[in-house]
């Protein structure tokens, strides 16, 4: 089963989102417990790991209620053969379980039916999800081929359910950030019992309280120190805009934990 994502913008391309069920692994039986703190009935909520000035609306289909889904997009503009483009969009979890190992793939089909290019997430923020949360991620689309106007891009999404949130890509919880000048600068700390290792990423997402993407996200590697982050450790971080308009944002970090290798 699919939820289908489509919207029409003048003078840029017209979106198909296809939000397949979340990979689920039969019998399975996650002991999430308390971790399970929100109802994935209830309205939608964020991370505490992420920091934001807004509370961006996003719109939510009674069938995102119930399975992995897209909810969201940015507005991707017909694309030269040299330019590159990471495309902004907002998955929901409207599981009765946490999700995780989260994964976001795109294809870019011409007015024509031609497949002219494909994409994949480059994390997300944060890199799990509780019932009823939403997460940001971006779709990478490399500067291979032209994308003309009125092409169509489908983004399918996925991800198992987590019975240990003791994972390899682990959340920073960025606790302060705001804009001075052309740069978001803030702080994040490490909130796990052990050193938590780069490279690492700071992403800044700006949106509007209507839930509308202002430009493409905003990617900086590497942020975390040499040494790693140790346990409840703090850093400072900053982000250039690079002459981007980002009144209102949400920015999340992450980096690595070797300890946690496998999960």
């Amino acid at each position: 089963m699919y939820a289908l994502y489509c919207a029409g913008m003048k003078k840029l391309l017209v979106f198909c989102l296809v939000a397949p069920l979340a990979l689920v692994t039969l019998g399975a039986n996650p002991a999430i417990g308390s971790l399970t703190s929100h109802s994935a009935d209830a309205a939608p909520v964020m991370s505490t790991v992420l920091f934001h000035n807004v509370d961006p609306t996003f719109g939510v289909s009674g069938a995102a209620r119930h399975e992995l889904a897209v909810v969201a997009v940015g507005r991707l503009p017909a694309l030269q053969a040299h330019q590159d483009y990471r495309l902004p969009f907002v998955v929901r979890n409207g599981m009765s379980q946490t999700m995780g190992t989260l994964n976001g793939y795109a294809t870019v089909w011409s007015p024509g039916g031609a497949l002219v290019a494909t994409g994949s997430d480059q994390g997300f923020n944060p890199a799990w999800l509780l019932p009823g949360q939403e997460g940001f991620a971006f779709i990478y689309l490399e500067p291979r081929v032209k994308v003309p106007a009125g092409s169509t891009v489908k983004v399918s999404i996925g991800g198992w359910p987590l019975s240990n949130l003791s994972t390899f890509f682990t959340d920073l919880r960025v606790v302060s950030a705001k804009i001075t000048g052309q740069q978001v600068v803030g702080v994040m700390r490490n909130p796990r019992p052990d050193t938590v290792l780069g490279p690492g990423s700071v992403t800044l997402y700006c949106v509007s309280a209507a839930g509308r993407f202002l430009g493409e996200p905003i990617w900086n590697v590497p942020m975390i120190p040499s040494a790693g982050l140790g346990a409840g450790v703090s850093a400072s971080f900053s982000v250039n805009l690079r002459g981007q308009s980002c009144p209102t944002f949400v920015v999340g970090a992450w980096a690595v934990d070797f300890k946690d290798w496998s999960n």
